[in-house]
């Protein structure tokens, strides 16, 4: 009886959290607080992802094998991260934070977090993963944005996300209809 209150209180809070509720702040009070509280949305919606992707059994070998986020040109999310997964699991499964380099292996990711930066460095990074099973997950940057699987932006104010159906179908791993129907689909070519 717990397990279907607590499953439907963890709905209610992604879709909190996916539908607008992460707003940017109405008037910063500095550009480091506003830099902080960007990350920090960043992060949150980065560690509720992974609660919501399907991933092959090659993925996670072994019952405690953990989940593992790399994170690239982002080193604010990545702190944010760290600070919001510790000692918190996912489908009882620990949370471990890698910060990555340009040129770092990417062997073992299962969700990958490349930061705004060059465009040419995003399509080279997400080149540069090993595995198909891998979710990528980019910042708007321009037109040509959505390079990876999941794509921050904002809109109105708020930190919003969208999904290449494209990128997604040719993934081996399953994104949750409760995650597509709060995010904003883009049938794409990429």
């Amino acid at each position: 009886m717990l397990a279907p209150l607590l499953a439907l209180l963890s709905l209610v809070a992604l879709v909190t959290a996916l539908t607008g509720a992460v707003a940017a702040p109405a008037v910063p009070t500095t550009l480091a607080e506003q830099s902080r509280e960007e990350a920090g949305a960043r992060a949150a919606y980065l560690y509720s992802f992974l609660g919501y992707i399907e991933w092959p059994s090659r993925a996670l070998p072994l019952t405690d094998s953990p989940l593992v986020i790399g994170v690239l040109n982002a080193d604010e999310v990545a702190a944010e991260l760290l600070l919001t997964t510790v000692g918190r699991k996912v489908n009882d499964r620990s949370v471990t934070i890698r910060r990555l380099q340009p040129g770092d292996s990417l062997e073992d990711i299962h969700l990958l977090y490349i930061g705004p930066g060059e465009p040419q460095q995003a399509q080279a990074a997400i080149r540069q993963v090993p595995q198909r099973w891998t979710v990528t997950v980019t910042d708007d940057s321009g037109a040509d944005a959505l390079a990876g699987v999941i794509n921050f932006r904002q809109s109105d104010g708020r930190l919003r996300f969208e999904v290449s159906q494209a990128a997604a179908e040719r993934g081996d791993f399953k994104l949750s209809s409760r995650l597509m129907s709060v995010a904003i689909v883009q049938p794409g070519q990429n």
